[in-house]
């Protein structure tokens, strides 16, 4: 009797730091402002790029703000880094000089045809970043946008010292029900578990 086996899931991995700057500095450079401010969302929030098109200019402008996560229902209070609230102010600055947008109107919306103010789909949004990435030569694997989702995760954790007191944060953040899931989440490495021992 013949048996199937669930196919392999693919990983997404992250982006160093420096490398997603760059390609959000790039894309704002060639005029891809809302694209560039889409990327900055996920890497400086860590949110899904579900819930990342569903924000409002209201929300990002603010110094803080609160959403319920798609996938968890779970509130996330969400504090605006200043280097991207730089990021949205050259974008404000570029498209709305002498007025700003309704607080309720969403940010990331299509313009073309009857999709046209409305939020893009997931599936657009993984063909803009996937686009961004190939006109600047980057490769990763399995790229989608949740690699900048992980690019934040990977950050905060390296920021915090790669310690489990991190991987306690993070899962907090990311409202995962462990840090074994964080721990897997991160792809942390048995060398980089070998070397936290090392670091004594």
């Amino acid at each position: 009797m013949a048996t199937t086996t669930s196919p392999k899931r693919r990983t997404t991995t992250y982006l160093p730091w420096h490398i997603a700057r760059q390609l959000v500095t790039d894309l704002q450079d060639e005029g891809q402002h809302n694209v560039a401010l889409m990327l900055a969302a996920q890497m400086y929030f860590g949110l899904r790029i579900g819930d990342v098109l569903k924000l409002t200019w209201g929300q990002i402008t603010a110094p803080t703000f609160t959403l319920y996560e798609g996938k968890t229902q779970k509130p996330r209070q969400i504090t605006v880094h200043p280097d991207f609230a730089a990021i949205r102010d050259n974008y404000l600055a570029t498209f709305y000089e002498d007025h700003r947008p309704a607080g309720n109107r969403p940010i990331f919306v299509g313009t073309r045809g009857p999709k046209t103010g409305q939020p893009i789909s997931v599936t657009a949004a993984n063909n803009r970043f996937a686009s961004a990435l190939k006109r600047h030569g980057i490769e990763t694997a399995n790229a989608s946008t949740h690699t900048m989702r992980k690019t934040f995760a990977r950050r905060v954790w390296e920021s915090k010292g790669r310690t489990e007191a991190a991987l306690v944060l993070l899962s907090q953040v990311l409202n995962h029900s462990s840090t074994a899931i964080t721990r897997r989440y991160l792809g942390i490495t048995g060398e980089e578990i070998a070397g936290a021992y090392l670091s004594l």
